[in-house]
C-alpha cells in the first residue's frame, strides 16, 4: 500500500509484548501492548490499529487488533494506548520469528484501508 498522497499526518510508538514462557523458552501466553503518539493537522477520527500479516508493499489480514473503537479527536493531536490479551502463542511467535512479515497499521474514518503503516522489525529485548 503506497502513502497516502497529501497526508500530512505522523505517529510515533511501539507494539511490545509482555511474554510468559514455559521452562523450556516456548510462549505460553503474552500481552500485546499498543502505544502510539499520532498528530494529524486536524480533526480525525481513528477506527482502528491493529497488526497485519504482509510483506512490505502488500496488504493483509489482521492477526492482532488493538480493540480500539471510533476515537474522535477534534485536534487531531493525541496517543492512543491499548493492552489486548489472548493472542494466540503460536502468533507471538510467528510474529517474532518473522517480524518484516508484518506491519502496523492506524485507520481513520477518512482512510479506513489505512491511514498509516510501518512494518514491524527485529524487537529490543528488555
Amino acid at each position: 500500500m503506497p502513502p497516502i498522497e497529501g497526508l500530512k499526518a505522523d505517529a510515533a510508538g511501539s507494539v511490545t509484548f509482555d511474554l510468559e514462557r514455559s521452562g523450556t523458552g516456548a510462549i505460553t501466553s503474552g500481552e500485546v501492548i499498543f502505544y502510539f503518539n499520532y498528530s494529524f493537522p486536524g480533526a480525525v477520527t481513528i477506527t482502528g490499529l491493529h497488526v497485519h500479516q504482509a510483506a512490505k508493499g502488500m496488504n493483509g489480514a489482521i492477526v492482532i487488533s488493538s480493540g480500539i473503537g471510533a476515537i474522535a479527536d477534534a485536534d487531531g493531536q493525541g496517543n492512543v494506548t491499548a493492552v489486548v490479551t489472548g493472542t494466540p502463542p503460536a502468533t507471538l511467535q510467528a510474529i517474532l520469528d518473522n517480524p518484516r512479515g508484518y506491519y502496523v497499521n492506524l485507520h481513520t474514518s477518512v482512510n479506513p484501508a489505512g491511514a498509516m503503516r510501518e512494518q514491524m522489525h527485529k524487537p529490543k529485548k528488555h
